[in-house]
């Protein structure tokens, strides 16, 4: 008797695993359609040089949205980790082609999970920006980094400097200006703060340029 109790408390557990797993991926289903945006098989080669510039990884789901805004990606990154959740991004085509390639990494300790176990990605090709440089991050909790060598439009420093002090995006953990592209992620549990709190990034950013 005791081994049929012990079998199915074990089988209720295994159970109510499966059903928050499923749960959990109802609820960003419609998050994500809710958000406007629909899942595609294709992926354009913009999107995986972009994953694989910022995360040395791929890009492991994408659903498009297109509005009068423009176009844009909601991207969950595979970065071949089992340590953590992974990152969900959100990709705007912004133009800007003038604008040299930046990233601002938001932790407490000052690289995030996703990055711990990178070498690649960012690493590669981005060095950290002084303290003198990006003067506006000071105790933010965010973190810049850029193109070695290249200069920084007074306009770009100040709106993402901008963007870093504002209380409101907390819970994002990076922004990126890249290839004529903003990419701005979270970790893949904060899909719904993403989701709300990216345009808004976005509209900052692009203000009046």
């Amino acid at each position: 008797m005791g081994d049929v109790i012990g079998i199915a408390a074990a089988v209720t557990v295994i159970l109510s695993g499966i059903a928050f797993l499923v749960a959990m991926a109802l609820r960003r289903k419609r998050a994500i359609e809710a958000a406007g945006f629909v899942e595609i098989e294709r992926v354009d080669e913009v999107l995986n040089e972009l994953t694989k510039v910022l995360f040395e990884g791929v890009p492991r789901e994408v659903h498009q949205k297109q509005d009068p805004s423009g176009e844009s990606w909601l991207v969950f990154v595979d970065t071949g980790s089992s340590d953590d959740s992974g990152c969900v991004m959100l990709v705007y085509h912004i133009g800007h082609d003038d604008w040299p390639a930046v990233v601002l990494i938001r932790s407490g300790r000052r690289v995030p999970a996703i990055f711990r176990q990178l070498t690649g990605g960012i690493f590669k090709w981005a060095v950290p920006i002084s303290d003198t440089e990006m003067s506006g991050l000071t105790n933010t909790g965010w973190f810049a980094h850029k193109e070695a060598k290249q200069l920084i439009p007074t306009i770009l420093k100040e709106r993402l400097s901008e963007a870093a002090r504002c209380p409101q995006f907390q819970g994002l953990l990076g922004i990126a200006v890249c290839n004529s592209y903003l990419v701005i992620w979270s970790d893949a549990g904060r899909l719904r703060t993403l989701l709300a709190k990216a345009p808004l990034v976005r509209a900052s950013l692009l203000s009046d340029t």
